[in-house]
Protein backbone atom coordinates (compact mmCIF):
# COMPACT_ATOMS: atom_id res chain seq x y z
CA UNK A 1 0.00 0.00 0.00
CA UNK A 2 0.91 3.92 -0.39
CA UNK A 3 0.14 6.51 2.48
CA UNK A 4 -0.38 9.12 0.47
CA UNK A 5 -1.78 12.44 2.61
CA UNK A 6 -3.33 10.11 4.67
CA UNK A 7 -4.93 8.02 3.13
CA UNK A 8 -3.87 4.06 1.47
CA UNK A 9 -3.84 3.41 -1.86
CA UNK A 10 -3.99 -0.10 -1.95
CA UNK A 11 -3.64 -2.74 -5.17
CA UNK A 12 -6.98 -3.09 -7.05
CA UNK A 13 -7.21 0.99 -7.09
CA UNK A 14 -8.59 2.47 -10.31
CA UNK A 15 -6.61 5.23 -11.22
CA UNK A 16 -8.32 8.19 -13.38
CA UNK A 17 -10.86 5.22 -14.43
CA UNK A 18 -7.83 3.71 -16.42
CA UNK A 19 -5.16 2.37 -14.72
CA UNK A 20 -5.64 -0.57 -12.09
CA UNK A 21 -2.86 -1.15 -9.57
CA UNK A 22 -1.99 -4.76 -9.32
CA UNK A 23 0.86 -4.99 -6.46
CA UNK A 24 3.68 -2.69 -5.08
CA UNK A 25 7.03 -2.83 -6.58
CA UNK A 26 9.11 -0.77 -4.73
CA UNK A 27 9.40 2.48 -2.89
CA UNK A 28 11.78 5.06 -4.23
CA UNK A 29 13.05 8.76 -2.33
CA UNK A 30 9.28 10.35 -2.36
CA UNK A 31 7.35 7.60 -4.60
CA UNK A 32 5.86 3.98 -4.17
CA UNK A 33 5.83 2.50 -7.88
CA UNK A 34 2.99 0.13 -8.70
CA UNK A 35 2.36 -2.84 -11.57
CA UNK A 36 -0.58 -1.65 -13.01
CA UNK A 37 -2.93 -2.59 -16.00
CA UNK A 38 -4.14 0.06 -18.59
CA UNK A 39 -7.95 -0.87 -18.67
CA UNK A 40 -8.42 0.53 -22.16
CA UNK A 41 -5.20 -1.17 -24.12
CA UNK A 42 -3.97 -4.74 -22.94
CA UNK A 43 -0.43 -4.06 -21.46
CA UNK A 44 1.47 -3.79 -17.88
CA UNK A 45 2.30 -0.12 -17.20
CA UNK A 46 4.10 1.24 -14.08
CA UNK A 47 2.40 3.38 -11.59
CA UNK A 48 4.46 5.87 -9.51
CA UNK A 49 2.46 7.90 -7.12
CA UNK A 50 3.86 10.45 -4.29
CA UNK A 51 4.00 8.73 -1.39
CA UNK A 52 3.84 11.34 1.49
CA UNK A 53 4.00 9.41 5.05
CA UNK A 54 7.89 9.90 5.50
CA UNK A 55 7.86 13.17 5.19
CA UNK A 56 6.76 16.38 7.30
CA UNK A 57 3.43 18.52 6.32
CA UNK A 58 5.71 21.08 5.65
CA UNK A 59 7.67 19.09 2.82
CA UNK A 60 4.70 18.77 0.60
CA UNK A 61 4.64 21.09 -1.57
CA UNK A 62 8.21 21.07 -2.68
CA UNK A 63 7.44 17.27 -3.11
CA UNK A 64 4.79 17.96 -5.09
CA UNK A 65 6.19 20.32 -6.92
CA UNK A 66 9.91 17.85 -7.55
CA UNK A 67 7.15 15.02 -8.55
CA UNK A 68 5.51 17.31 -11.27
CA UNK A 69 8.87 18.35 -12.56
CA UNK A 70 10.03 14.96 -12.68
CA UNK A 71 6.43 14.07 -15.14
CA UNK A 72 7.39 16.77 -17.41
CA UNK A 73 11.19 16.47 -17.22
CA UNK A 74 10.95 12.82 -18.47
CA UNK A 75 7.76 13.43 -21.07
CA UNK A 76 10.17 15.82 -22.50
CA UNK A 77 12.60 13.09 -23.26
CA UNK A 78 12.38 10.42 -26.10
CA UNK A 79 15.07 8.25 -26.33
CA UNK A 80 14.83 4.21 -26.66
CA UNK A 81 17.42 4.04 -23.79
CA UNK A 82 14.97 6.13 -21.21
CA UNK A 83 11.75 4.61 -19.89
CA UNK A 84 9.02 6.71 -21.58
CA UNK A 85 6.20 8.61 -19.36
CA UNK A 86 2.72 7.63 -21.11
CA UNK A 87 0.61 9.36 -18.51
CA UNK A 88 -0.10 11.75 -14.86
CA UNK A 89 -2.97 12.80 -13.15
CA UNK A 90 -3.97 12.54 -9.84
CA UNK A 91 -6.64 10.29 -7.71
CA UNK A 92 -7.65 11.56 -4.05
CA UNK A 93 -5.37 14.62 -4.41
CA UNK A 94 -2.36 12.37 -5.05
CA UNK A 95 -0.68 12.78 -8.47
CA UNK A 96 1.07 10.01 -9.71
CA UNK A 97 2.91 9.34 -13.45
CA UNK A 98 2.47 6.06 -15.58
CA UNK A 99 5.46 5.00 -17.14
CA UNK A 100 5.80 2.08 -19.46
CA UNK A 101 6.51 -1.28 -17.70
CA UNK A 102 9.94 -2.75 -18.03
CA UNK A 103 10.24 -6.73 -17.57
CA UNK A 104 13.89 -5.84 -15.52
CA UNK A 105 16.17 -6.74 -13.70
CA UNK A 106 17.72 -3.67 -12.77
CA UNK A 107 21.86 -4.02 -13.52
CA UNK A 108 22.07 -4.26 -9.46
CA UNK A 109 20.35 -7.40 -9.24
CA UNK A 110 22.18 -8.51 -12.51
CA UNK A 111 25.03 -7.68 -10.70
CA UNK A 112 23.81 -9.99 -7.84
CA UNK A 113 24.89 -12.86 -9.84
CA UNK A 114 28.99 -11.16 -10.20
CA UNK A 115 30.01 -8.73 -12.86
CA UNK A 116 29.10 -8.39 -16.00
CA UNK A 117 30.36 -10.66 -18.94
CA UNK A 118 31.75 -7.80 -21.22
CA UNK A 119 30.12 -8.40 -24.19
CA UNK A 120 26.68 -7.26 -22.12
CA UNK A 121 28.87 -4.67 -20.63
CA UNK A 122 29.67 -2.88 -24.20
CA UNK A 123 26.03 -3.33 -25.42
CA UNK A 124 24.42 -2.07 -22.60
CA UNK A 125 27.59 0.81 -22.15
CA UNK A 126 26.96 2.04 -25.60
CA UNK A 127 22.99 2.29 -24.98
CA UNK A 128 23.43 4.74 -21.70
CA UNK A 129 26.36 6.68 -23.19
CA UNK A 130 23.92 7.85 -26.32
CA UNK A 131 20.73 8.25 -23.54
CA UNK A 132 23.19 10.73 -21.95
CA UNK A 133 24.23 12.12 -24.64
CA UNK A 134 20.71 12.91 -26.02
CA UNK A 135 19.65 13.90 -22.54
CA UNK A 136 22.57 16.21 -22.09
CA UNK A 137 22.34 17.90 -25.54
CA UNK A 138 18.46 19.03 -25.37
CA UNK A 139 17.82 22.64 -25.92
CA UNK A 140 17.53 22.59 -21.93
CA UNK A 141 20.11 19.78 -21.12
CA UNK A 142 18.76 17.25 -18.38
CA UNK A 143 21.02 16.44 -15.48
CA UNK A 144 20.39 12.83 -13.80
CA UNK A 145 22.55 12.98 -10.88
CA UNK A 146 21.38 9.66 -9.51
CA UNK A 147 22.96 7.40 -12.49
CA UNK A 148 23.65 3.48 -10.66
CA UNK A 149 22.89 0.04 -11.20
CA UNK A 150 19.78 0.26 -9.73
CA UNK A 151 18.25 2.76 -12.06
CA UNK A 152 19.30 1.30 -14.93
CA UNK A 153 16.76 -1.19 -15.91
CA UNK A 154 16.38 -4.37 -18.57
CA UNK A 155 13.37 -4.46 -21.14
CA UNK A 156 11.58 -7.85 -22.33
CA UNK A 157 14.37 -7.63 -25.18
CA UNK A 158 17.77 -7.25 -22.56
CA UNK A 159 17.65 -3.76 -23.91
CA UNK A 160 18.90 -1.61 -20.86
CA UNK A 161 16.82 2.01 -20.31
CA UNK A 162 17.76 4.82 -17.72
CA UNK A 163 14.87 5.56 -15.44
CA UNK A 164 13.95 7.69 -11.95
CA UNK A 165 14.57 11.24 -12.48
CA UNK A 166 13.37 12.33 -9.63
CA UNK A 167 16.31 14.42 -8.50
CA UNK A 168 17.17 15.56 -11.92
CA UNK A 169 18.24 19.20 -12.85
CA UNK A 170 17.67 20.79 -15.75
CA UNK A 171 20.01 23.94 -14.94
CA UNK A 172 18.42 26.77 -18.01
CA UNK A 173 14.47 25.51 -18.34
CA UNK A 174 12.41 27.12 -16.93
CA UNK A 175 10.86 24.69 -14.55
CA UNK A 176 11.09 25.82 -11.35
CA UNK A 177 14.01 24.65 -9.31
CA UNK A 178 13.54 22.51 -6.05
CA UNK A 179 16.95 21.73 -4.45
CA UNK A 180 18.93 24.71 -3.23
CA UNK A 181 22.26 25.46 -4.20
CA UNK A 182 24.77 23.92 -1.80
CA UNK A 183 22.32 20.38 -1.48
CA UNK A 184 24.21 17.37 -2.29
CA UNK A 185 21.58 15.13 -3.83
CA UNK A 186 22.22 10.94 -5.17
CA UNK A 187 24.02 8.27 -4.08
CA UNK A 188 27.70 8.36 -2.45
CA UNK A 189 29.70 5.79 -3.40
CA UNK A 190 28.37 6.92 -7.34
CA UNK A 191 28.50 10.68 -6.82
CA UNK A 192 31.32 13.23 -8.80
CA UNK A 193 34.02 14.94 -6.59
CA UNK A 194 31.49 18.56 -7.73
CA UNK A 195 28.24 17.01 -6.22
CA UNK A 196 30.31 15.91 -3.16
CA UNK A 197 31.35 19.49 -2.85
CA UNK A 198 28.00 20.90 -3.07
CA UNK A 199 28.80 22.76 -6.37
CA UNK A 200 25.50 23.15 -9.15
CA UNK A 201 24.94 20.10 -11.42
CA UNK A 202 26.35 19.93 -14.51
CA UNK A 203 26.98 17.27 -17.33
CA UNK A 204 30.24 16.26 -15.89
CA UNK A 205 28.28 14.83 -13.13
CA UNK A 206 26.30 11.96 -15.12
CA UNK A 207 29.43 11.38 -16.84
CA UNK A 208 31.24 10.53 -13.77
CA UNK A 209 28.50 8.30 -12.65
CA UNK A 210 28.74 6.70 -16.08
CA UNK A 211 32.37 6.01 -15.31
CA UNK A 212 31.83 4.56 -11.50
CA UNK A 213 28.76 2.04 -13.05
CA UNK A 214 30.98 0.92 -15.58
CA UNK A 215 33.47 0.36 -13.26
CA UNK A 216 31.29 -1.48 -10.68
CA UNK A 217 29.67 -3.59 -13.83
CA UNK A 218 33.14 -4.57 -14.89
CA UNK A 219 34.70 -5.18 -11.05
CA UNK A 220 31.78 -6.13 -8.76
CA UNK A 221 32.46 -3.33 -7.14
CA UNK A 222 32.34 0.28 -7.24
CA UNK A 223 35.54 2.63 -7.17
CA UNK A 224 35.69 3.35 -3.79
CA UNK A 225 33.83 1.31 -0.99
CA UNK A 226 32.65 2.74 2.41
CA UNK A 227 34.52 1.04 4.42
CA UNK A 228 35.00 3.22 6.89
CA UNK A 229 31.97 5.72 6.74
CA UNK A 230 30.90 8.31 4.44
CA UNK A 231 33.59 11.05 5.73
CA UNK A 232 36.25 8.33 4.51
CA UNK A 233 34.50 7.95 0.86
CA UNK A 234 34.29 11.36 0.47
CA UNK A 235 38.01 11.90 1.03
CA UNK A 236 38.79 8.77 -1.41
CA UNK A 237 36.11 10.44 -3.96
CA UNK A 238 37.88 13.93 -3.98
CA UNK A 239 41.64 13.51 -3.93
CA UNK A 240 42.35 9.62 -4.16
CA UNK A 241 42.71 7.74 -7.55
CA UNK A 242 40.76 4.33 -7.98
CA UNK A 243 42.51 1.11 -8.09
CA UNK A 244 43.16 0.08 -11.83
CA UNK A 245 39.91 -1.89 -12.84
CA UNK A 246 42.31 -4.53 -14.25
CA UNK A 247 43.21 -5.18 -11.02
CA UNK A 248 39.70 -7.18 -10.20
CA UNK A 249 39.47 -7.66 -14.32
CA UNK A 250 42.30 -8.69 -15.57
CA UNK A 251 40.79 -9.07 -19.25
CA UNK A 252 39.40 -5.79 -19.34
CA UNK A 253 40.68 -4.28 -23.24
CA UNK A 254 43.06 -1.44 -22.33
CA UNK A 255 41.06 0.89 -24.30
CA UNK A 256 37.63 0.00 -22.05
CA UNK A 257 40.05 0.36 -18.93
CA UNK A 258 41.49 3.78 -20.05
CA UNK A 259 37.83 5.15 -20.76
CA UNK A 260 36.38 4.17 -17.67
CA UNK A 261 39.20 6.06 -15.66
CA UNK A 262 38.84 8.80 -17.84
CA UNK A 263 35.12 9.03 -17.02
CA UNK A 264 36.15 8.96 -13.54
CA UNK A 265 38.60 11.83 -13.50
CA UNK A 266 38.12 14.51 -10.81
CA UNK A 267 38.19 17.42 -13.09
CA UNK A 268 35.24 17.30 -14.51
CA UNK A 269 36.42 19.77 -17.75
CA UNK A 270 39.13 16.25 -18.70
CA UNK A 271 36.29 13.61 -18.76
CA UNK A 272 34.98 12.30 -22.34
CA UNK A 273 31.56 13.88 -22.98
CA UNK A 274 28.83 11.47 -23.69
CA UNK A 275 29.29 11.70 -27.46
CA UNK A 276 32.91 10.59 -27.04
CA UNK A 277 32.19 7.57 -25.06
CA UNK A 278 29.29 6.42 -27.69
CA UNK A 279 32.24 6.82 -30.31
CA UNK A 280 34.76 4.85 -28.16
CA UNK A 281 32.19 2.29 -27.63
CA UNK A 282 30.70 1.33 -30.61
CA UNK A 283 33.86 2.20 -33.17
CA UNK A 284 34.01 -1.29 -33.66
CA UNK A 285 38.00 -2.73 -33.91
CA UNK A 286 38.37 -3.38 -30.20
CA UNK A 287 34.95 -3.64 -28.97
CA UNK A 288 33.52 -5.98 -32.02
CA UNK A 289 36.85 -7.98 -32.10
CA UNK A 290 36.42 -8.48 -28.35
CA UNK A 291 32.95 -9.72 -28.40
CA UNK A 292 33.39 -11.71 -31.94
CA UNK A 293 36.72 -13.72 -30.23
CA UNK A 294 34.78 -14.58 -26.51
CA UNK A 295 31.32 -15.92 -28.64
CA UNK A 296 33.41 -18.28 -30.53
CA UNK A 297 34.95 -19.24 -27.14
CA UNK A 298 32.27 -20.07 -25.88
CA UNK A 299 30.17 -21.43 -28.76
CA UNK A 300 33.02 -23.55 -29.89
CA UNK A 301 33.28 -25.60 -26.15
CA UNK A 302 30.26 -28.31 -26.41
CA UNK A 303 31.17 -30.23 -29.98
CA UNK A 304 28.06 -32.48 -31.31
CA UNK A 305 26.50 -33.54 -28.02
CA UNK A 306 25.98 -29.65 -27.51
CA UNK A 307 24.65 -28.99 -30.51
CA UNK A 308 22.27 -32.03 -30.60
CA UNK A 309 20.72 -30.96 -27.05
CA UNK A 310 20.35 -27.36 -27.94
CA UNK A 311 18.59 -28.02 -31.05
CA UNK A 312 16.44 -30.28 -29.05
CA UNK A 313 15.76 -27.05 -27.02
CA UNK A 314 13.64 -26.08 -30.22
CA UNK A 315 10.76 -28.08 -29.35
CA UNK A 316 10.68 -28.63 -25.58
CA UNK A 317 9.74 -25.13 -24.24
CA UNK A 318 6.78 -25.36 -26.79
CA UNK A 319 5.39 -29.43 -26.55
CA UNK A 320 3.01 -30.25 -24.90
CA UNK A 321 5.29 -31.64 -21.61
CA UNK A 322 6.94 -28.84 -19.21
CA UNK A 323 5.16 -25.82 -20.32
CA UNK A 324 1.37 -27.04 -20.49
CA UNK A 325 2.13 -28.58 -16.73
CA UNK A 326 4.26 -25.16 -15.78
CA UNK A 327 1.03 -23.28 -17.24
CA UNK A 328 -1.41 -25.62 -14.99
CA UNK A 329 0.79 -25.12 -11.77
CA UNK A 330 1.11 -21.24 -12.06
CA UNK A 331 -2.68 -20.81 -12.93
CA UNK A 332 -3.51 -22.41 -9.26
CA UNK A 333 -0.79 -20.46 -7.68
CA UNK A 334 -1.91 -16.91 -8.99
CA UNK A 335 -5.26 -17.47 -9.38
CA UNK A 336 -6.67 -14.42 -6.58
CA UNK A 337 -4.95 -12.38 -9.30
CA UNK A 338 -5.97 -14.45 -12.43
CA UNK A 339 -8.28 -11.45 -13.69
CA UNK A 340 -5.22 -8.75 -13.79
CA UNK A 341 -1.93 -11.05 -14.16
CA UNK A 342 -0.94 -13.09 -17.32
CA UNK A 343 -0.43 -16.61 -16.49
CA UNK A 344 3.30 -15.84 -15.20
CA UNK A 345 3.59 -12.32 -14.11
CA UNK A 346 6.64 -10.84 -13.91
CA UNK A 347 8.62 -10.95 -10.14
CA UNK A 348 9.98 -8.63 -7.93
CA UNK A 349 12.77 -7.52 -10.20
CA UNK A 350 10.44 -7.19 -12.97
CA UNK A 351 9.92 -3.38 -12.14
CA UNK A 352 10.69 -0.12 -12.31
CA UNK A 353 10.80 -0.10 -8.75
CA UNK A 354 13.49 -0.98 -5.84
CA UNK A 355 13.42 -4.93 -5.81
CA UNK A 356 15.53 -7.20 -2.90
CA UNK A 357 19.35 -7.79 -4.53
CA UNK A 358 22.09 -9.66 -3.21
CA UNK A 359 25.28 -7.20 -3.03
CA UNK A 360 27.28 -6.96 -5.48
CA UNK A 361 30.54 -8.38 -4.85
CA UNK A 362 33.47 -6.76 -2.57
CA UNK A 363 37.06 -8.05 -2.48
CA UNK A 364 38.96 -6.87 0.41
CA UNK A 365 41.90 -7.59 -1.30
CA UNK A 366 42.60 -8.18 -5.47
CA UNK A 367 41.41 -11.47 -6.25
CA UNK A 368 43.74 -14.26 -7.84
CA UNK A 369 43.72 -13.57 -11.72
CA UNK A 370 40.46 -15.20 -13.20
CA UNK A 371 40.74 -17.81 -15.65
CA UNK A 372 40.89 -17.01 -19.00
CA UNK A 373 37.99 -17.26 -21.32
CA UNK A 374 39.36 -19.59 -23.64
CA UNK A 375 40.84 -21.93 -20.25
CA UNK A 376 37.45 -21.85 -19.43
CA UNK A 377 36.38 -23.30 -22.83
CA UNK A 378 38.92 -26.13 -23.12
CA UNK A 379 38.05 -26.79 -18.83
CA UNK A 380 33.94 -27.56 -19.72
CA UNK A 381 34.42 -29.50 -22.71
CA UNK A 382 36.51 -31.88 -21.18
CA UNK A 383 33.11 -32.46 -19.54
CA UNK A 384 30.46 -31.29 -21.87
CA UNK A 385 29.47 -35.13 -22.46
CA UNK A 386 28.69 -35.73 -18.38
CA UNK A 387 27.26 -32.20 -18.68
CA UNK A 388 24.58 -33.06 -21.37
CA UNK A 389 23.69 -36.32 -20.37
CA UNK A 390 22.46 -34.79 -17.08
CA UNK A 391 21.01 -32.15 -18.84
CA UNK A 392 18.77 -34.62 -21.00
CA UNK A 393 18.04 -36.15 -17.82
CA UNK A 394 16.84 -33.54 -16.16
CA UNK A 395 14.64 -33.02 -19.46
CA UNK A 396 13.10 -36.05 -19.41
CA UNK A 397 11.83 -35.41 -15.94
CA UNK A 398 10.58 -32.04 -16.87
CA UNK A 399 8.70 -33.73 -19.78
CA UNK A 400 7.32 -36.13 -16.98
CA UNK A 401 6.27 -33.87 -14.60
CA UNK A 402 9.27 -34.46 -11.95
CA UNK A 403 9.71 -31.04 -11.74
CA UNK A 404 11.07 -30.83 -7.73
CA UNK A 405 13.69 -33.55 -9.19
CA UNK A 406 14.77 -31.80 -12.65
CA UNK A 407 15.48 -28.75 -10.53
CA UNK A 408 18.00 -30.50 -8.26
CA UNK A 409 19.38 -31.54 -11.48
CA UNK A 410 19.25 -28.28 -13.73
CA UNK A 411 20.86 -27.08 -10.22
CA UNK A 412 23.81 -28.89 -9.72
CA UNK A 413 24.79 -28.76 -13.84
CA UNK A 414 24.56 -25.18 -13.21
CA UNK A 415 26.68 -25.51 -9.94
CA UNK A 416 29.36 -27.58 -11.51
CA UNK A 417 29.70 -25.07 -14.64
CA UNK A 418 29.75 -21.93 -12.40
CA UNK A 419 32.79 -24.13 -10.26
CA UNK A 420 34.79 -24.39 -13.50
CA UNK A 421 34.64 -20.91 -14.02
CA UNK A 422 32.19 -21.74 -17.45
CA UNK A 423 29.69 -19.03 -16.53
CA UNK A 424 28.69 -18.32 -20.29
CA UNK A 425 28.81 -22.01 -21.62
CA UNK A 426 25.68 -23.18 -23.43
CA UNK A 427 25.69 -25.98 -20.73
CA UNK A 428 25.28 -23.35 -18.12
CA UNK A 429 22.75 -21.30 -20.07
CA UNK A 430 20.47 -24.53 -20.87
CA UNK A 431 20.54 -25.86 -17.20
CA UNK A 432 19.00 -21.68 -16.02
CA UNK A 433 16.95 -22.45 -18.84
CA UNK A 434 15.80 -26.05 -17.58
CA UNK A 435 15.47 -23.98 -13.80
CA UNK A 436 13.14 -21.49 -15.06
CA UNK A 437 10.63 -24.39 -16.53
CA UNK A 438 10.82 -26.33 -13.37
CA UNK A 439 10.04 -23.56 -11.32
CA UNK A 440 7.03 -22.78 -13.32
CA UNK A 441 5.84 -26.44 -13.03
CA UNK A 442 5.84 -26.24 -9.29
CA UNK A 443 4.20 -22.81 -9.30
CA UNK A 444 7.07 -20.62 -8.56
CA UNK A 445 5.55 -18.08 -11.17
CA UNK A 446 7.40 -15.08 -9.64
CA UNK A 447 11.09 -16.47 -9.24
CA UNK A 448 10.42 -18.12 -12.63
CA UNK A 449 9.57 -14.78 -14.16
CA UNK A 450 12.86 -13.41 -12.58
CA UNK A 451 14.92 -15.74 -13.70
CA UNK A 452 14.07 -16.10 -17.20
CA UNK A 453 14.41 -11.92 -16.86
CA UNK A 454 18.23 -12.26 -16.10
CA UNK A 455 18.59 -15.17 -18.55
CA UNK A 456 17.53 -13.38 -21.69
CA UNK A 457 19.49 -10.14 -20.85
CA UNK A 458 22.48 -12.06 -21.13
CA UNK A 459 22.08 -15.06 -23.78
CA UNK A 460 21.55 -13.04 -27.07
CA UNK A 461 24.58 -11.12 -26.12
CA UNK A 462 26.54 -14.41 -25.34
CA UNK A 463 25.38 -17.32 -28.35
CA UNK A 464 23.83 -14.88 -30.57
CA UNK A 465 20.37 -14.21 -31.44
CA UNK A 466 20.26 -16.83 -34.24
CA UNK A 467 20.99 -19.90 -31.50
CA UNK A 468 18.24 -21.99 -30.93
CA UNK A 469 18.98 -21.84 -27.04
CA UNK A 470 18.38 -18.15 -28.06
CA UNK A 471 15.15 -18.37 -29.81
CA UNK A 472 14.00 -20.86 -27.43
CA UNK A 473 14.86 -18.39 -24.42
CA UNK A 474 13.70 -15.16 -26.00
CA UNK A 475 9.98 -16.55 -27.26
CA UNK A 476 9.55 -18.08 -23.43
CA UNK A 477 8.89 -14.49 -22.01
CA UNK A 478 5.42 -13.48 -20.75
CA UNK A 479 2.26 -12.72 -22.57
CA UNK A 480 0.95 -9.19 -21.91
CA UNK A 481 -2.54 -8.97 -19.74
CA UNK A 482 -5.75 -10.17 -22.32
CA UNK A 483 -7.64 -7.27 -23.41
Amino acid sequence: MARTDGRMIAAGTLLGGRYRLVRPLGRGGFGTVFLGTDENLPRWVAVKLLDSSRHAPAELPMLRGRFDREARLMAGLQHPGIVSVLDRGSHQDTPFIVMEHLAGPDLAAVLGDGPLPIGDLLRHAARIADALHYAHTQPDPVVHRDLKPSNLMLDARGEVKILDFGIAAAPTSDLTAYTRIGTRLGTRIFMSPEQLRGEPAAVGCDLYAFGAVLYNLLAGRPPFLPTRGDVELERQVLSERPPPVTHYRPETPAWLAALVHALLAKDAAKRPSAAEAVARLTTGDPAERFVAEQREVVTGAGGGDAGRFVAAQRELPTGGGARGSAAAGAESAGAQEAHLMPARPAGPQGSNGRAPRSPARRPASPPPPPVRAEARGRAAADTVPEYWRELEQAEADLVAGRFALADRRFAAVAARCYEQGAHTHPAMLAASFGRVRAREGLGQAEDAAARLARLSARIAATLGRDHPLTRAVLTHGPRPPAG
